[in-house]
């Protein structure tokens, strides 16, 4: 059987959690619940592309961070489509972290 290991989860200080706030809201916007437009992702591109953070460390953002706050979005009957709140958003994200066990 054939098991993926989590990539672990980036830590966070105050600097980093500032770093982060700009890229959490730019990839939040791909779980609205509206189409999403190739402008869209150039604009998500461009915010992470001036991050700082690996390719690799975007998507360990998305996945851990991001997308367990936000993805609930898209299995609701009518969800947010103007955009998050970006208080509640990045109050939120760094609680989000998974770290893998052991």
């Amino acid at each position: 059987m054939h098991s993926e290991r989590v990539p672990p989860a980036l830590p966070l200080s105050g600097a980093g959690l500032r770093r982060r706030w700009s890229l959490w809201i730019a990839l939040s916007g791909l779980w609205l619940d509206t189409e999403v437009m190739e402008d869209d992702l150039c604009s998500s591109a461009r915010v992470a592309a001036v991050s700082g953070y690996s390719d690799d460390e975007v998507s360990i953002i998305f996945w851990q961070e991001a997308a367990p706050v936000v993805a609930g979005n898209l299995l609701t009957p009518i969800g947010v489509s103007s955009g998050f709140d970006e208080d509640w958003l990045c109050k939120r994200a760094p609680g989000s972290q998974r770290v893998p066990p052991g």
